[in-house]
């Protein structure tokens, strides 16, 4: 699956700004524009990550994310031992430890912002378009309606 084309229709009037934060809040964040996509991943890694049952992730370009604040709260771990085979840079607050962004050595230029992280009407709003991982997605977690399902062998 290719994450860098957009599913998203083009719209007239660009989106607000999303804000985003840690649960200390001192990482303060910006994300502009619509994310290329809306993705829920069950896979082992990003459940210890979050510390919940999937991660909800806005796949977005590099660009489009802006740190307002609290930059050197960030603390990062590499990632190496994941199905995908790619190495994550996980990025969270080195006070609170809530996840900020993650990066992949397969998708330079991109990142991934947790949508638990981002806030009011666009973290609430947040639908997923794809599940990853769903061979690792916990029993009584249903399907969500109208999201394209992944194994990911």
């Amino acid at each position: 699956m290719d994450l860098t084309t957009s599913t998203s229709s083009p719209t007239t009037a660009a989106p607000e700004p999303i804000t985003g934060s840690c649960l200390c809040g001192g990482i303060q964040y910006e994300v502009t524009g619509e994310p290329m996509k809306r993705v829920m991943c069950h896979c082992e890694n990003c459940r210890k990550f979050t510390g919940s049952s999937f991660m909800a992730n806005s796949f977005m370009k590099e660009s489009q994310l802006t740190i307002k604040s609290g930059e050197s709260l960030i603390q990062s771990f590499k990632d190496t031992k994941v199905d995908s085979g790619n190495t994550l840079e996980r990025r969270f607050c080195r006070v609170c430890g809530s996840p900020v962004y993650v990066t992949s050595s397969r998708a330079e230029g991109f990142v991934v912002v947790p949508s638990g992280t981002m806030d009011g009407e666009a973290g609430r709003k947040w639908r997923p378009e794809v599940e990853f991982w769903c061979k690792e997605r916990r029993e009584y977690l249903p399907v969500v309606e109208g999201t394209q399902a992944l194994e990911m062998d």
